[in-house]
């Protein structure tokens, strides 16, 4: 009903885990004209299906399976065919956690499974066949023999049409009618499912805005290691009895965790030249990095490449020296590399030359006691002086009156470390010109 793109922001693993980067599989809110047949196209322009008795159709921006009075079982589906290489039919091939987040209800008496005859309802998360009486696969089954009315996330095998096909991998809680938000995520490399939900008396829950619950978690890598698993959707079991399944907005997604955590990426002016600085806090499966510069902050163009640190909780600090530059606004991006081939763009920063202050020169250099700066200007006007290390940080600064024509001003530098550092005179009319120089003892 609602758009599904706002739970791209909500999607995670773990609370402390950070996702990133992402690639949308299926998504549709069913916000569309009503149909009685046709099912019409997810958001993405995958094409959904019907199998069984055909009765879905799209009402209330919602997709609906009645069952008229009739025992008999409705799915319909996408096959994910056409969204390679977002998702490889290989589960454990791909790339990245897949994480499916939808809503369900049904209005039945009772839920009892989705065999013949049975009350049940349930979302087929990834099929090798797009007949729900055979084949193998995942499914979220709402329906459980007995007294409690389950949530379950099972594994099966020669179709969802038998009890006995089904085997549960997570399980848990007692919804019966209850308007549900459900969450499922499987991560490749560890193999392991976890089902999460919210639930509603009275509507479905924001799927991008409630508060889940985790039933459980458990490893099962049963399929996925096998090829194939293409089609995915709902299915609705009903007996003779008068009831409605509703199901609304899905989303399924590839998502990366960040492969690095970026803690800074600054830009530093010095003459002609632009140091970038960054520090990473945390990288993981981290190739190299890729500077880019523009000119107009639309096209990039590479400049350079540094090695990363591969997998790795510690900081590293990096640079990269950008030379001989023309006046004029700079705009620079970070990529990152993964060993996989994947890229990851960091935001935009910028760097302005100016034309600044003519004839701008530090003497001696290297430097000992005492610095001085040589400048000529052509208008009086107030400005100071900074010295700052390579990492931007400022170790002193002097305010000074900036005279017509040429000037040299003296600084003490005795106090300053032995190292490389940026003179920086900032005049107050906006006016400025930086200089590289190094300390000595």
């Amino acid at each position: 009903m609602r758009s599904v793109l706002s739970l791209l922001m909500t999607v995670a693993l773990s609370a402390s885990v950070a996702y990133g980067q992402f690639n949308i599989i299926v998504e549709d809110d069913f916000t569309r004209p009503p149909t009685t047949t046709e099912l019409g196209t997810t958001m993405n322009g995958l094409s959904w299906f019907e199998g069984g008795g055909l009765r879905g159709f799209v009402s209330g921006d919602e997709l609906v399976f009645p069952s008229e009075g009739v025992t008999d079982r409705d799915w319909a589906f996408v096959n994910l065919t056409s969204v390679s290489p977002f998702y490889v039919s290989t589960m454990t091939d791909n790339t990245a956690p897949i994480v499916w987040t939808f809503n369900m209800q049904s209005d039945a008496a009772s839920l009892s499974g989705v065999g013949t005859s049975q009350n049940g309802m349930a979302y087929v998360l990834a099929s090798n066949n797009q007949n729900f009486e055979s084949g193998n696969g995942y499914a979220v089954v709402l329906g459980n023999p007995g007294s409690l009315d389950r949530l379950r996330l099972v594994k099966y095998n020669d179709g969802l049409d038998n009890g006995t096909n089904l085997t549960n991998i997570v399980k848990g809680g007692d919804f019966l009618n209850e308007y549900l938000a459900v969450k499922v995520i499987y991560d490749p490399v560890s193999d392991n499912w976890t089902l999460q939900y919210a639930s509603s008396d009275v509507s479905f829950p924001d799927p991008g805005t409630a508060s889940y619950s985790t039933i459980g978690s458990s490893v099962d890598n049963t399929y996925t290691g096998s090829s194939g698993f293409l089609y995915t959707g709902p299915m609705y079991s009903h007996s003779a009895l008068t009831s409605e399944m509703r199901f609304d907005n899905l989303l399924i997604i590839q998502e990366w965790v960040l492969p690095i955590t970026l803690e800074t990426f600054e830009a530093y002016v010095a003459e002609n030249d632009v140091t970038l600085n960054w520090v990473t806090g945390t990288e993981i499966n981290n190739d190299f990095f890729t500077l880019e510069h523009s000119m107009d902050g639309s096209h990039f163009e590479a400049i350079g490449t540094i090695a990363g640190n591969g997998t790795t909780t510690d900081a590293h600090q990096y640079s990269f020296l950008h030379e001989d530059l023309f006046a004029g606004t700079h705009y620079y991006r970070l990529v990152q590399n993964d060993y996989n081939g994947l890229q990851h763009f960091s935001n935009v920063i910028t760097a302005r030359i100016s034309a600044g202050f003519a004839h701008t020169s530090v003497s001696p250099n290297p430097v000992f006691d005492v610095m001085q700066v040589s400048l000529v200007q052509s208008a009086a006007q107030e400005g100071t002086i900074y010295i700052m290390n390579l990492q931007g940080q400022v170790i002193m600064q002097q305010d000074v009156s900036l005279k017509t024509g040429q000037q040299v001003i003296t600084l003490n530098t005795g106090d300053l470390d032995a190292g490389t550092y940026l003179m920086q005179l900032m005049g107050n009319n906006g006016e400025s010109t930086s200089l590289r120089f190094v300390k000595n003892k």
